[in-house]
């Protein structure tokens, strides 16, 4: 089979640009990522269910992301984990994958048994018909037909308006459904628990469970608290002091202490206490109240010892720097736009995160659909391989019998490569979501329920471009850097002034002989009068350097931040283009897609009856069968690449939301969705041994 399945789909699933979440705007809703699950719109859309986190402002507020639900106060979370409609019914029969073992001779006795049992592995066990075996490729179209729910239904209009529509009444491919999409959506593993999932239930159990998106929600929080912190250098700040000095100093002048002393010995206690604060205009206020108590043994020092008190306030107003409360305001208006740019990451890395469960969930998709088709492969090498063992002894050569049973041996151990990849893409989903519904062990099997939507769509890219703009939050956190930028560059202008200050002090004192502290208080208001002063402070360095290349520096980066705006502008105009060209591109390759796989059916029908004409030439025969193993090479490669493009033309959708920045508005979301585990019944499974027959 000449194709790279690992790489080939890798590289379907990192084709994504840098994602992004957009502010609130009018809401724009299509189809979920592409997939067929419409909604009426008066569901509200995921954006409308999410409580920026930048309200949540209490420090132990709850890590789960706030909700609001129909009847439920915001912020408050159900009490049970949200359920989910039942996508698959409870009568459909499983579709067990084990895989055979090791290729064994045929022998003619088994025949009949050999090829009922291999049809087994893809056929439901409901509708297999053991007495059919005359088929060479059992008809999968046929034999599972498509329950109504398969079917593509028609999805309403959800907006009129810009955005991506879609035709709702056009299909980009016509006739019936592949073979392999109803198979998907059943269990593969008969020993693991069902558990059905779309798109719309894991982008809700990750924001409720993702210990990643609880990550990126913590940082609007952290944010708001810096808004806090420059609010409070305006509070109240209250002050208490307190110092006792004992002297002992000798004597240099007979007034020092008065007669024959030799030693100053001077006793002093004192305290105080008050509230200081900044106003918001600038100004510096403070009141304070001093208590003291004082004696030494100087002549001098009358009464002693003396209690002494003094009541004093001081008001300081800068006139030029520091003036005025835009300025004195600044960092608390530069923390409020560093919250809001911190809600636009919050959403982008939201956005990011949701972009990859939705990948993660095509992803799982085309994993069982690849195995679903090797499987199939498998299964018409190994129906040449019986046949040409029962005519082993009549007219079919060695050469033809060696060929498919090599065939047979190369597609059997491509299908434990496929059945990991599978497994692998569970786990990613796991990983990404952290659900507790989703279990973390392998015996949980999901299932993707949603297969992918085959409409047509139709967007006009200036349409999309304005959008864009509008929604973008990289365009929003390009503006609101601009305005960072603006008032660091006006405060720098404003430091470019000198200093000065008005200054002022009053106070009232009292003194009380006897060390009486109490009554020296009340000598404050009662004896003599108030003392005040009034002065002026300046100060400007020389040259003022400091200030002069601040404010170049804040010139420098407004300019920059200038052009990485329109830089921005570019960027998202460029992912828009390249968006909407690979949606119109997929659509186009999807039809293209689908017709090459109908083509090499057909030729894979004819090479076969072929085949069948010439089985007894030896040269003939070989030749014919080796046309007819490529060709079935050729067919599986056909398949993958049309379920590829299905994948890649819904992640397309997708992908454009994101470029536009409307990637919630597009997600309309019940009020009880969820993942709920899904009992289904397993079906009769055959053995490894009843799979592919051996000798007898």
């Amino acid at each position: 089979m000449d194709r790279s399945s690992t790489d080939d789909r890798t590289n379907t699933y990192s084709t994504a640009s840098n994602p992004g979440l957009p502010e609130p705007q009018p809401p724009l809703r299509v189809a979920l990522f592409g997939a067929q699950n419409p909604l009426p719109p008066s569901y509200p859309s995921l954006r409308e269910r999410i409580v920026p986190p930048s309200a949540v402002k209490s420090p132990d507020a709850s890590d789960a992301v706030p909700w609001s639900y129909p009847g439920v106060s915001s912020g408050q979370m159900p009490d049970e984990p949200m359920r989910i409609a039942n996508r698959v019914s409870q009568t459909q029969a499983t579709v067990p994958v084990t895989l055979p073992p090791a290729p064994a001779s045929f022998h003619p006795q088994s025949s009949t048994d050999a090829e009922n049992n291999v049809e087994q592995v893809l056929v439901p066990e409901a509708t297999h018909n053991a007495a059919d075996s005359s088929s060479i490729e059992p008809s999968f179209e046929s034999t599972v037909p498509p329950s109504p729910s398969d079917r593509l239904p028609e999805r309403p209009d959800f907006d009129s308006g810009a955005g991506i529509s879609s035709t709702s009444s056009r299909l980009l491919v016509a006739g019936e459904l592949p073979w392999w999409q109803s198979l998907v959506a059943r269990p593969l593993r008969p020993e693991a628990t069902p558990l059905p999932v779309d798109l719309e239930q894991l982008i809700v159990s990750a924001l409720n469970h993702s210990y990643q998106i609880k990550v990126f929600s913590k940082l609007p929080q952290i944010r708001e608290t810096a808004v806090g912190e420059a609010d409070a250098a305006f509070d109240w700040i209250a002050f208490l002091n307190n110092r006792w000095d004992d002297v002992s100093d000798p004597v240099g002048s007979s007034l020092t202490v008065g007669g024959n002393g030799t030693r100053f010995n001077d006793h002093n206690l004192n305290g105080s206490a008050g509230l200081r604060r900044q106003t918001r205009s600038g100004a510096q206020v403070e009141m304070s109240q001093r208590l003291g108590w004082q004696d030494n043994n100087s002549n001098f020092f009358v009464p002693a010892p003396q209690g002494t008190s003094r009541l004093t306030m001081r008001f300081t107003q800068p006139l030029l720097r520091g003036r005025g409360a835009d300025y004195n305001n600044s960092l608390i208006l530069l923390a409020q736009i560093d919250r809001r740019q911190a809600d636009d990451e919050y959403q982008r890395q939201l956005q990011g995160h949701l972009l990859e469960v939705v990948r993660s969930y095509w992803e799982l998709y085309l994993e069982r659909g690849v195995l679903l088709q090797k499987l199939k492969s498998y299964q018409r090498a190994a129906e040449i391989t019986r046949r040409l063992e029962l005519r082993a002894q009549l007219d079919a050569s060695e050469t033809q019998l060696v060929s498919a049973q090599a065939t047979l041996a190369q597609r059997r151990s491509e299908l434990f490569r496929a059945q990991a990849a599978v497994v692998n893409a569970e786990s990613k989903i796991r990983a990404l979501v952290n659900a507790p519904q989703l279990d973390t062990s392998d015996t949980c099997e999901l299932i993707p329920s949603a297969p992918p939507s085959l409409e047509s769509y139709h967007v006009d890219m200036q349409q999309q471009r304005a959008l864009a703009i509008q929604c973008r939050p990289e365009v929003a956190q390009a503006i609101k850097q601009i305005k960072s930028a603006s008032v660091r560059l006006k405060m720098s202008k404003h430091e470019l002034l000198p200093v000065l200050n008005l200054v002022t002090e009053a106070y009232v004192s009292g003194l009380q002989g006897q060390g009486d502290i109490p009554a020296s208080l009340s000598r404050q208001f009662d004896t003599g009068a108030p003392s005040y002063g009034v002065g002026l402070e300046y100060e400007l360095p020389i040259g003022n350097r400091t200030a002069k290349y601040r404010n170049r520096r804040r010139m420098l980066e407004l300019r920059q931040l200038n052009a990485q705006y329109q830089s921005t502008l570019s960027t998202v105009q460029l992912e828009v283009e390249v968006a909407v060209r690979e949606l119109q591109t997929s659509q186009r390759e999807l039809a293209a897609k689908h017709e090459a796989q109908q083509a090499r059916t057909r030729q894979l029908q004819s090479l076969t009856e072929r085949w069948h004409r010439n089985i007894n030439d030896s040269v003939t025969g070989s030749f014919a069968l080796e046309n007819l193993l490529d060709a079935q090479d050729r067919v599986t490669q056909a398949e993958f690449e049309y379920l590829q493009s299905q994948l890649t033309f819904n992640l397309s959708i997708g992908n454009l939301n994101r470029a536009t920045g409307t990637l919630l508005e597009s997600v309309p979301v019940h009020p009880t969705d969820g993942i709920a585990p899904q009992t289904i019944a397993p079906a009769a499974i055959p053995s490894e041994s009843d799979v592919e027959p051996t000798n007898r």
